[in-house]
């Protein structure tokens, strides 16, 4: 319960530190540090001010693959990779498909919001250095959630490791039905 609240406190302090027209740090793919954007593209998606986003348009017919590795805070040494894989046939047309994260949650908000996939998406994340109490790992799960923290769906996976003496978190081969935003909670 301790945890819960804790989470919800952080996730308040996160949500109204979020300004409409922030200036963001937008990679298309690669590594490190990013070109500076004055918009987010999909206005059902408020990002909070200091974010890094990766952005990609994708032929659902043929699929393709999206990543963003990048330093967040070289104070703290926060870190974070993504890949993200389109299978072939996951839908249909082009799409542009971005995704962003934060250093003030461990967590992943995808755009455009809502997006169904008639395949799974697989997403591979990695975080580093995100603060996360010393509790068994056993009760530590990668969800589906909303802004207030309720868990809506349970995400399958390959492998999730949280890792306090290396201080990192990861899910690999989480599997992605649709857009929405997706959390490592307990």
């Amino acid at each position: 319960m301790k945890t819960f609240i804790t989470f919800i406190i952080l996730l308040v302090v996160g949500l109204t530190a979020c300004t409409e027209n922030s200036d963001f740090i937008t990679q298309d793919s690669g590594f490190d540090n990013q070109s500076l954007e004055k918009k987010h593209k999909d206005k059902n998606i408020d990002p909070p001010e200091d974010y890094y986003t990766a952005s990609k348009v994708i032929d659902g017919k043929k699929g393709g693959k999206i990543t963003l590795k990048v330093s967040m805070d070289p104070s703290t040494g926060q870190k974070s990779e993504v890949k993200l894989d389109i299978p072939r046939g996951a839908f249909e047309g082009e799409q542009e498909i971005s995704f962003y994260i934060t250093p003030n949650e461990p967590c992943i908000v995808f755009s455009p919001h809502g997006l169904e996939f008639k395949k799974e998406l697989q997403l591979d994340l990695k975080l580093e250095n995100f603060w996360f109490d010393k509790k068994d790992n056993k009760d530590l799960n990668f969800v589906y959630a909303d802004d207030l923290g309720n868990i809506l769906e349970q995400v399958e996976y390959d492998k999730l490791k949280l890792d306090h003496n290396k201080n990192f978190v990861q899910v690999k081969g989480a599997k992605i039905p649709h857009f929405s935003r997706y959390v490592f909670m307990r």
